[in-house]
């Protein structure tokens, strides 16, 4: 998160008053008369703005809210990207982007489980 001070300026009229006193032109006694002026007042308001971002660690990339990995290559065969560059293979597959079938005597996911078949059947 982080934050910016802003600042908005506005003008407005404001009324100013004055009364002076002089000479009246049809006497000398003085009299008193009010004169409106009007001024110009620059005022600024500051506020502050806050706003969210979202940074992530190297080999994420934001999605939404949330910092997902990057894999070099796209994971196929219903595989997903678990780690940076590192693909989590669906059962079935193997290989850094899950396009290599497990072979004969393995199976599961990444190929890691070792098959245990009796009287030469196979793994599937």
């Amino acid at each position: 998160m982080y934050s910016l001070k802003l600042s908005r300026q506005s003008a407005s009229k404001k009324r100013h008053t004055v009364k002076p006193e002089t000479l009246c032109f049809l006497s000398w006694l003085p009299c008193t008369f009010t004169r409106v002026k009007y001024r110009i007042v620059y005022t600024s308001n500051y506020y502050t703005s806050y706003s969210r971002r979202l940074f992530c660690c190297p080999g994420y990339s934001a999605v939404g809210e949330k910092c997902r990995p990057v894999c070099s290559s796209t994971c196929k065969n219903g595989g997903t990207c678990a780690r940076p560059g590192q693909c989590q293979c669906a059962s079935g597959w193997t290989g850094s982007s899950c396009t290599i079938p497990c072979s004969g005597q393995k199976f599961g996911q990444n190929c890691t489980k070792i098959c245990k078949c009796r009287n030469g059947a196979s793994c599937n």
